[in-house]
């Protein structure tokens, strides 16, 4: 029998099969701390608390930037994150591809990580969605 872990995908749909914690984007967000941030909108020196844009340049004094991908996978390591296509809901934790008794190990200490980190036990979720 052929054992098939983590997304496995066909011309229509995914499936996956993740051990983890299943939240909405925004509480994960809340938990590792991700939020916007205020980035200076030029290089230029000026008082920005009191001017909303560069006199130099004009471009704004400041840009928020969300948190990406990148940083909300870096924010989860050790474990990995994704995000169903077009919902609210995410996923953080492992593929289950190993059942050796080193792969049960591993499953262990995510379960210690993940409930310490997000409260949660976690557990398999499957499922399938369409491209």
């Amino acid at each position: 029998m052929k054992t098939r872990s983590g997304f496995v995908s066909n011309s229509s749909s995914s499936s996956f099969c993740i051990f983890g914690i299943e939240m909405q984007y925004k509480q994960v967000l809340e938990i590792l701390q991700l939020g916007p941030q205020k980035i200076a909108g030029c290089k230029h020196e000026f008082n920005r608390e009191e001017a909303n844009f560069c006199p130099e340049c004009g471009k704004k004094a400041w840009i928020i930037e969300q948190p990406g991908w990148d940083d909300i996978q870096k924010a989860c390591e050790p474990w990995e994150f994704w995000q169903l296509p077009e919902t609210d809901w995410c996923y953080v934790g492992t593929h289950i591809d190993d059942s050796t008794i080193e792969g049960l190990v591993a499953l262990q200490e995510t379960t210690k990580g993940l409930e310490t980190k997000f409260k949660q036990i976690p557990k398999v979720h499957s499922g399938e969605y369409y491209s």
